[in-house]
């Protein structure tokens, strides 16, 4: 049905522009042809000419009506015959839609809650065990050997050899396992040198006597033996080295003290200070007798000026003024001034403190006593020390105590002079072998009482 409504509206509207052109064109007003212009022929021509060919005589109205009912029906065949050939095509026709409004509908929207999607393990698939190759024992059929021979055809049967059929089947090869001890490898473990170690663990105890108020007193005070030690609160220069050193377990009092025993002269007490004895109470805490006392046990180090020489644990010796000696200890802290350079842990006035002062002040002497240098004897590498000059003149005898003393020797010291005594003084004395004691040098004299 929609197709033909769609053919009746081209028929009409092929109507309407026939009849329209008819309108505009009438027949009864078509002018002669000798009375018509040419432009209007040439008008008239386009107009006419897709309905009526060129007509010399006129036409009737009848006529006219006729030709109007057969040009329609061409127009229509001609449609149906195009929409006949024409692919189908869907159609829109445009109509008039009278817009009403309408509530809105509100739909309600269930909602949907999604189902948990729960992942199941894959099932656990265990290996088939492979069947084992069957072998299958077949013997060959005995295969008959001629043997050419010219007179004789004797038939040479061959044994049977057993053949085994294996059902070949592709088979991975797994190598058998075999399990390997692994290589020791043989680390080399550095080497701990023991004077290294101990270094920086004095200087770390040297760094910790900083953090103790200590008043500078050198004053003298009778102590304990050993392990003797003045009042906490009070010390000078040398205490921080001897309470350092005490905290490694060394005491430098006993440790001076035995070597000051041994041989006195060598320390510098009688010309210094005047002694003529060891005092334990105040020997260890002089700057001088540490200095001998070092020197003695192989400790003393050259000095030099580059700050890398210097390592944390060593001990260095100044001359602050013209009579005041100062001793202090490397520790491990660097200078801000010169990252190469330690600094000092001493006592100079202010308690015990940090300071970079290792090229400030003149420099006596530079040490490094270990453990090590404490086995050390002094006694196989130095002579005893023989006691100065003025010693001697005080121990030196008179001529009178000379006599007495050869008199003594010579087991005649209680007797009296008689005549016989001096007879026999006077053999004694002719004899060549014997020396008078009298004619002796005072200090030979010393010598030989000595030893």
């Amino acid at each position: 049905m929609k197709k033909i409504r769609h053919m009746g509206s081209y028929a009409v509207c092929a109507a309407v522009t026939v009849l329209t052109a008819c309108a505009a064109n009438p027949v009864g007003d078509i002018k002669p042809a000798s009375t018509v212009k040419s432009s209007e022929k040439i008008i008239a021509a386009k107009v006419e000419a897709p309905i009526i060919k060129k007509t010399k005589a006129v036409i009737s109205a009848k006529q006219a009506q006729d030709k109007k009912k057969q040009i329609i029906a061409m127009g229509t065949a001609k449609a149906k015959a195009r929409a006949a050939a024409a692919p189908k095509k869907k159609v829109t026709t445009v109509a008039k839609i009278k817009t009403v409004w309408k509530k809105p509908v509100v739909r309600k929207v269930a909602m949907v809650i999604p189902n948990r999607i729960v992942r199941k393990k894959a099932p656990v698939v265990l290996a088939k065990r492979t069947a084992r190759s069957v072998v299958k024992r077949v013997v060959s059929k005995p295969v008959v050997k001629q043997q050419r021979v010219y007179k004789k055809v004797v038939p040479v049967v061959a044994k049977p050899k057993l053949q085994y059929a294996v059902n070949r089947q592709k088979t991975t090869q797994y190598r058998k396992a075999v399990i390997r001890k692994p290589a020791t490898v043989q680390r080399r473990v550095s080497r701990i040198d023991p004077d290294k170690s101990f270094g920086h663990a004095l200087s770390n105890a040297a760094i910790d006597r900083t953090k103790h108020r200590v008043r500078y007193d050198g004053a003298y005070i009778k102590i304990g033996y050993p392990w003797g030690d003045v009042p906490k609160s009070i010390g000078v220069c040398t205490d921080v080295v001897i309470r350092a050193y005490r905290k490694m377990g060394i005491d430098l009092q006993k440790e001076v003290h035995q070597d000051i025993s041994k041989d006195f002269y060598a320390y510098p007490n009688l010309t210094k200070w005047g002694l003529t004895k060891p005092d334990p109470n105040i020997d260890h805490r002089r700057v001088y007798n540490l200095q001998a006392f070092f020197k003695r046990h192989k400790a003393e180090l050259p000095r030099s000026r580059n700050p890398r020489d210097y390592k944390p644990g060593d001990l260095v010796t100044w001359m602050v003024g013209p009579t005041f000696p100062h001793i202090g200890v490397v520790v491990n802290k660097p200078s801000k001034a010169d990252p190469n350079r330690l600094m000092i842990s001493h006592n100079i006035g202010n308690g015990p403190q940090i300071e970079d002062i290792l090229f400030r002040f003149p420099m006596t002497g530079h040490y490094r006593y270990t453990p090590r240098n404490k086995q050390i004897n002094p006694a196989h590498h130095y002579a005893k020390t023989a006691a100065p000059a003025s010693v001697q003149r005080k121990n030196s005898m008179d001529y009178n105590d000379l006599l007495k003393a050869s008199r003594y020797l010579l087991g005649d010291g209680n007797k009296v002079n008689t005549a016989k005594n001096k007879k026999v003084l006077q053999v004694k004395q002719t004899q060549p072998n014997r020396i008078n004691l009298a004619q002796l040098d005072p200090a030979a004299l010393n010598a030989l009482l000595k030893y």
